[in-house]
């Protein structure tokens, strides 16, 4: 399984519809739901980015099909970041 941080800004189309962000959440949770996707965390923010995201895959195709499919919509882009645990990276650098 692998770690992502996805950092999001809302587009101009986003802000213009800002009051159905709620549904737009729960329809993001229903679509990672069905692409076998784990939301760890999910963090609206000040700053350069309006919302952060922490989801868990299988495989780098299932993140991309995801984030893919929520970037369609048009109200979000998006800054991947593929992360790794501590042990995770550990066990990569003692192999140097």
């Amino acid at each position: 399984m692998g770690y992502y941080l996805f950092l999001l800004s809302i587009t101009q189309q986003g802000i213009e519809h800002m009051k159905q962000i709620p549904n737009r959440v729960e329809d993001f949770k229903k679509l990672c739901d069905s692409k076998g996707v784990t939301i760890h965390g999910h963090y609206f923010t000040f700053g350069r980015y309006d919302v952060v995201l922490i989801l868990e895959a299988e495989d780098d195709e299932k993140i991309m099909s995801t984030i893919l499919s929520l970037e369609k919509l048009g109200n979000v882009r998006s800054e991947t970041l593929k992360a790794f645990t501590y042990e995770e990276a550990k066990t990569i650098i003692e192999k140097l």
